[in-house]
């Protein structure tokens, strides 16, 4: 046992699985301090996104180190040496508990797998030609796309989907990805080889919101299609975890590598939120000549959990995924040179200065930023600008209107807790529309209110990210029930028992808001400085508006947010350029 990692935290023998792991490498390693003190980085890294250690960045003093850790880390070169002599240490294919590679890249083993095997299967989809009937092709994208279309990269992505068992269409928002993808699939519908039925679709998204988004937008403009493009398209969306079919009691699914997913093409929206073992997951579970189809805007915030696949994949779009990534960059929601998407561009670019001019405009106009009201006047602040709307979701005339209303309005928070976050906003409204303080638990609950499910439940097909309302139901004598929509009728109902977790939707974290959309936002960052507040974040929160975003901000946090990019350390990117997984 070695004594420089912490021992005790606020007096309590201290629970992290990071200086736990860090330890036991360390005693299998003779004590080595360098060796704990990487296990414990690492630990630290995938806890925070990154898929691995940069033992070069922390060699260098990019990381922060813990405290009791004995001194600076040695130079790269001594580090890697005492690290591959370790017996916990493995090269790439080694069975043991850390991978080390030759970048100098440190893996948790199941990571590395993960990472490996999304690698190898897309180099496999990218170098395979799927099959179609090139004359019909010609044909259908013709009809679809008219002259080339408005925006010729959309035709381009389409010539992708079609003919490549890989394709990922990336761009902003409304750039009309979902349009293209759609009319995609029915250029590949005309096109399917071989006599019988067209090809059998899925489309998936990481949530639930998002795969009902993606249904709804599927079904509305499947009525502009032909007749086998409309009979592709399945009649709605789904979640990437019901499609692969969660077992109980673990994360393993029904579908994969030894009972592949019966479908033909896999469409993943919203792919910027899917996290490493989930992709590699449904890339594994592809059966043979299926495709898969990736959509999603490479600059939103990535993953909550380890990875960033979406971005990797766009890096490494030159090589052998030549072709298989489309860039679609004109906005057919947003002005070009105004309004939310100049702001959205110029954080995305880095540019705090602009962002913060382009938002210092007049009260009407499309983006604007408002200083945030230090804490003792937040409340009151923050109360009289959402009333009227939250107001107006209880006045519905039923609980699919009072849905509706609620999806043109949200606040959306930078943080989940402190004075300005998620948690705070949301006691905050629900205590004054009940009229009730409450328990120390919450309020109690009161028509209007409106719920997200926060975990996957398979026994009542709510999905992390379903947002309901509780409402009177008049089938049931009057009784409440959340509503959701879905199901016959539009709507499914439940008792609030039978929820899975649940928490008030009146604020949501940026990282909870990715796909969905609102007509109008309001955009809580922190009464200070913070690391969660990235380029990502701001952009993410930015671009869930539709017509108006409303900042609360200091313009110091706002230029700070867009000059701050989050950077996940992978090994995906360069194992694509290479045409070659493991590592080595």
């Amino acid at each position: 046992m070695t004594d420089g990692m912490p021992r005790e935290r606020d007096g309590r023998p201290d629970g992290d699985l990071a200086v736990l792991f860090a330890r036991f490498a360390a005693e299998r390693s003779g004590g080595a301090r360098e060796v704990e003190l990487a296990a414990w980085l690492l630990g630290r890294a995938v806890a925070a996104g990154d898929v691995c250690l940069d033992l070069r960045a922390a060699a260098e003093g990019a990381v922060d180190l813990p405290p009791g850790a004995g001194g600076p880390p040695p130079d790269l070169e001594t580090w890697t040496r005492i690290l591959a002599r370790s017996p916990v240490v493995g090269a790439p294919g080694a069975a043991s508990p850390l991978v080390l590679d030759a970048a100098g890249r440190l893996y948790l083993h199941r990571y590395w797998q993960y990472e490996d095997l999304l690698a190898r299967r897309l180099l496999e989809l990218a170098a395979a030609r799927a099959e179609v009937d090139e004359g019909r092709l010609a044909g259908a994208l013709t009809d679809l796309f008219p002259g080339g279309g408005s925006d010729p990269a959309q035709r381009r992505a389409a010539e992708a989907v079609a003919r490549r068992r890989l394709a990922v269409v990336t761009g902003g928002p409304g750039t009309g990805k979902t349009t293209t993808a759609v009319r995609s699939l029915a250029a590949l519908a005309a096109a399917w080889p071989g006599p019988g039925p067209g090809p059998r679709v899925a489309l998936a998204a990481p949530t639930g919101k998002a795969a009902a988004r993606l249904g709804e937008a599927a079904a509305a403009l499947a009525r502009e299609l032909p007749p086998e493009g409309r009979a592709a398209l399945p009649a709605a969306g789904i979640t990437i975890h019901r499609l692969l079919g969660p077992l109980p009691g673990g994360t393993r699914f029904r579908h994969g590598p030894e009972r592949p997913l019966p479908h033909d093409v896999v469409v993943v929206d919203e792919a910027s939120m899917v996290d490493l073992p989930l992709m590699a997951k449904l890339a594994a579970a592809l059966g043979p000549g299926a495709r898969l189809v990736l959509l999603g805007d490479r600059d939103q915030l990535a993953s909550v959990e380890a990875g960033a696949v979406l971005a990797d994949v766009c890096d490494a779009a030159a090589g052998p995924l030549s072709g298989a990534v489309v860039v679609l960059e004109r906005s057919h929601r947003f002005e070009a040179r105004g309004g939310i998407g100049a702001v959205s561009r110029a954080v995305r670019d880095g540019d705090g200065d602009a962002a913060v001019r382009l938002l210092s405009g007049a009260a009407g106009e499309a983006a604007v930023l408002r200083p945030l009201p230090p804490p003792g006047r937040f409340e009151a602040a923050l109360f009289d600008a959402v009333e009227a709307r939250f107001r107006a979701v209880a006045a519905a005339g039923g609980p699919g209107e009072a849905l509706e209303r609620l999806s043109a309005f949200r606040v959306l928070c930078a943080l989940r807790r402190g004075s300005a976050g998620a948690e705070a906003v949301n006691a905050l409204v629900a205590r004054r529309l009940s009229g009730r303080s409450g328990p120390a638990g919450g309020p109690a609950w009161f028509r209007g209110l409106p719920v997200l499910v926060t975990r996957n439940d398979p026994v009542t097909g709510l999905w992390n990210g379903d947002v309901g309302v509780f409402w009177p139901d008049p089938e049931a004598g009057g009784e409440f029930r959340v509503f959701f929509e879905g199901g016959e009728g539009g709507l499914r109902r439940f008792p609030p028992s039978r929820l899975p977790a649940h928490e008030p939707a009146f604020a949501l974290t940026v990282h909870k808001s990715q796909g969905s959309e609102f007509d109008e936002v309001l955009l809580v960052l922190s009464h200070g400085p913070s690391e969660v507040l990235t380029r990502e974040l701001l952009y993410t929160g930015l671009t869930r508006a539709r017509r108006r975003v409303a900042v609360w901000s200091d313009p110091g946090l706002v230029r700070a947010a867009a000059a701050r990019p989050t950077r996940r350390a992978s090994g995906l990117a360069d194992a694509l350029r290479r045409g070659a997984a493991g590592g080595a």
